[in-house]
């Protein structure tokens, strides 16, 4: 264990007024156990980080990395991607968050600079079996200047419940949730191609959703299709 993960655990157990022989009988271990894990002497597991964040009142993501905000790199998003059904992600080093964000957040973080197409190609997926609000998706589609990517991801997953995806998981007011973001999208946003870092070749035909939001980005509806129904077959 790292030295600055014992010291941040030290400084949590003396800011809540808490002896190492108090923490050890909270815990059910011995002084000396939480007396190695002060001095980076042994190893933390999982369940035992748990315990302390829960016992010094403070967030899980506050006593692993020193901040009580989730990251925003793909890296850190890819739990939270998980937790919302991108059940097939491997990231290495993926951070653990306090508590997962809304899922109109991390999707719209998702969409940041030059994403993975593992990740793009689940987008339309997550959208059709994770509850959204348009007001609030298109927030913060507009805070992280990703409204565009937005519109259209979630174009394609209505798009392809129209053309005749089923799965039960599916939640029925994804053609609503598209019609109300599409009026929230001002037009100037779509003013140029965007590929999202993977442009698809001079002579791919673009489906009428890419076009609508002018994105060139290298997957077709039947793609996404493949992907959705991967990701809908391992739910339980």
């Amino acid at each position: 264990m790292s030295e600055i993960l014992a010291s941040r655990i030290r400084r949590a157990r003396v800011a809540k007024g808490l002896s190492q022989a108090d923490v050890a009988r909270q815990l059910g271990i011995t002084q000396g156990a939480v007396s190695a894990l002060e001095r980076s002497a042994s190893r933390l597991s999982w369940s035992r980080a748990t315990e302390l964040a829960r016992l010094f009142d403070q967030p899980l993501q506050w006593l692993l990395t020193g901040t009580v905000h989730p990251p925003a790199a793909p890296r850190d998003l890819a739990l939270e991607l998980t937790h919302f059904g991108l059940s097939d992600l491997v990231t290495d080093s993926a951070q653990v968050p306090g508590s997962f964000r809304h899922f109109e957040e991390v999707s719209s973080l998702a969409l940041v600079g030059e994403p993975s197409p593992r990740v793009i190609d689940a987008l339309p997926a997550l959208f059709l079996v994770n509850a959204c609000q348009a007001p609030l998706l298109a927030a913060f589609a507009e805070r992280y200047h990703t409204a565009r990517r937005v519109g259209w991801v979630v174009d394609v997953a209505a798009t392809l419940v129209e053309s005749g995806l089923h799965h039960p998981a599916i939640r029925p007011e994804i053609a609503n949730l598209r019609n109300d973001l599409a009026a929230r999208i001002p037009r100037e946003e779509r003013g140029t191609a965007d590929s999202l870092g993977s442009p698809a070749g001079s002579d791919t035909t673009l489906s009428i959703v890419h076009r609508r939001w002018d994105i060139r980005y290298d997957q077709t509806i039947d793609g996404f299709r493949r992907r959705a129904i991967a990701l809908l077959e391992k739910r339980p």
